[in-house]
């Protein structure tokens, strides 16, 4: 049995605005799909399950059509859709909150000067469902004074080991240019929070 989800990720970080945002002017329905150079990669998960993430480049733009077929949870194939995003540069599977059960996460990156960063997931329930990730990043409020994201112009470097995530950042002073920084870097930890309302990445404050 093959379970469609459409899901639509909501990107909480303003440092870019995407190709394809809404608003920006752009119109995603002139993308065409170049289907003949689709992309599969898998991943199994420590507990059997398997994500299938196919990529499809769009034409006459940098970005790829992304959709996620997810097998076993519950006896479905489940499939998510997440749309045109950034040129995906990594795929993970991690267990980030510890409770024995791995989340799939995408990293995409802009093929800009800035290179803005952003990773999108998927949670697993129990490996019974699956249900999305919010990525908190660069914000209004996360870029103010003695937040994680102050001095934040993008060149994001996502690293996951031991069961952790971090972002490593490049620090700009309000006086420097684009191409030179002089605030040294900044690696940010992320903490996975089960919230009520949504799971989220969520960056801890600097100490």
């Amino acid at each position: 049995m093959c379970m469609l989800v459409s899901t639509i990720f909501l990107l909480e970080g303003c440092g870019r605005v995407s190709e394809d945002s809404s608003g920006s002017g752009a119109d995603s329905a002139l993308y065409i799909p170049r289907d003949d150079l689709t992309t599969s990669n898998g991943l199994r998960s420590t507990t059997g399950k398997t994500w299938i993430v196919h990529q499809t480049p769009m034409l006459d733009s940098s970005m790829v059509s992304v959709r996620v077929e997810a097998i076993g949870f519950s006896g479905d194939t489940l499939l998510f859709d997440f749309g045109q995003l950034d040129p995906v540069i990594a795929l993970h599977a991690e267990d980030l909150d510890r409770d024995g059960f791995q989340e799939l996460y995408i990293a995409t990156q802009s093929l800009g000067a800035e290179a803005y960063g952003t990773l999108y997931g998927l949670y697993s329930m129990g490996d019974d469902s699956l249900t999305m990730i919010s990525y908190e990043g660069a914000t209004p409020y996360t870029m103010k004074e003695g937040e994680p994201y102050e001095g934040y112009r993008g060149h994001d470097s996502f690293h996951f080991e031991n069961g952790k995530l971090t972002n490593t950042i490049s620090v700009y002073k309000p006086e420097d240019t684009d191409e030179t920084p002089t605030g040294g870097t900044r690696t940010i930890e992320y903490e996975l929070v089960n919230g009520p309302v949504a799971i989220r990445l969520w960056p801890r404050r600097p100490k």
